[in-house]
């Protein structure tokens, strides 16, 4: 049946053979039968740089705590969504087919940036005409008011946020976020976010307290 299974596999439960370790023969994991869309979420993880903490540049883009992408993956299966990961650094730029075998797109950034959404992958975002969505620390930062910011993102760099330790966010009421009416950001977590303010369609979700997206 569609749904979610705990998954567990134990080998001599009853430890009837003398092992000298005991803690490897128990096996977790979640089996997911989806049974809504397909996502795609591509894990932008080739660009230049990271941040890995508050003010802490580290060039090396290998570390996975600068991608979103598990979280997008996980918070997808759960809630029954197929969802499968593209990681850039390893699989390159998919093709417009591959974005095509879905029904939707997340293209994920994390705490990448210098050279997020390079001239390939915009060319192959603007050839897109699914559902997308964009979620980076420094997607706008990069690509300032460029023609992608404004056409694609629908949304123009107006500032990174400097407040810290800690944030907050209002929430405007609508249906992506429902009965959500703020929420706390721990910037030591995910330096600089961008504010941004709509344009062409775009709309806001959420309102930082200076007014911007």
């Amino acid at each position: 049946s569609k749904g979610n299974y705990d998954f567990n596999v134990k080998v001599d439960p009853l430890n009837g053979v003398q092992e000298w370790d005991e803690s490897d023969n128990e096996w977790n994991d979640k089996l997911y039968f989806c049974s809504k869309q397909s996502v795609l979420v591509v894990n932008d993880d080739d660009a230049q740089a990271y941040w890995a903490s508050d003010e802490d540049f580290d060039g090396n883009v290998s570390d996975l705590n600068a991608s979103s992408a598990p979280a997008f993956e996980y918070g997808l299966k759960e809630n029954g969504y197929c969802a499968t990961v593209w990681n850039e650094s390893m699989q390159g730029l998919p093709t417009l087919n591959d974005l095509n075998a879905f029904d939707g797109v997340v293209w994920s950034m994390g705490d990448y940036w210098n050279t997020v959404v390079d001239a390939n992958e915009v060319a192959l975002l603007q050839a897109y005409s699914k559902p997308v969505l964009f979620e980076g620390n420094d997607l706008a930062f990069d690509h300032g008011n460029d023609d992608f910011m404004q056409n694609v993102v629908h949304a123009v760099f107006v500032k990174d946020v400097l407040e810290g330790p800690m944030a907050s966010i209002g929430i405007i009421p609508s249906s992506v976020l429902p009965g959500i009416s703020f929420l706390d950001l721990n910037l030591d977590s995910s330096s600089f976010p961008d504010a941004v303010k709509p344009v062409n369609g775009g709309f806001i979700i959420g309102m930082w307290a200076d007014g911007n997206a």
